[in-house]
């Protein structure tokens, strides 16, 4: 986590510690051992060991658990709204279209209608969505 870095900081770090006795280079595969050795003398052969590569030392961070709980909190507005929305969207993935009401399926995912205009309905949810139905010529 980086708070206000200055490019003169990044730069220190990046010297320090991205150094040769720092880094590993893997590769997998089908690969020719000459060219391969080339190819990394080509863009690595210059580089000089650095003298101090102990890992930088940073403070112990608490556990961020309690941050994600208030963040989903503050965008979905509840926890019950977020697995309502689960619920939908696992429902919508993998169900067949509907043929017929089912009332079922309103009781699971609807918290109420709003009946705006003889042609025109809002439907609430219980995840927070809400579905806007026009019916008929308008």
């Amino acid at each position: 986590h980086l708070k206000n870095p200055s490019q003169v900081n990044i730069q220190n770090y990046y010297n320090k510690y991205y150094r040769p006795n720092n880094v590993a280079i893997c590769m997998a595969g089908d690969l020719d051992p000459e060219k391969t050795m080339a190819i990394i003398a080509k863009y690595f052969g210059q580089w000089e060991k650095g003298d101090d590569v102990t890992p930088p030392s940073f403070p112990a961070m608490s556990p961020l658990t309690a941050e994600k709980d208030r963040l989903v909190k503050e965008i979905s507005g509840s926890f019950h709204k977020t697995d309502a929305l689960g619920d939908l969207i696992r429902f919508a993935g993998h169900a067949e279209p509907c043929e017929s009401f089912d009332g079922t399926l309103v009781g699971r995912f609807l918290d109420h209608a709003e009946v705006i205009s003889r042609n025109e309905v809002i439907f609430h949810l219980k995840c927070g969505l809400r579905l806007k139905e026009r019916i008929g010529d308008i």
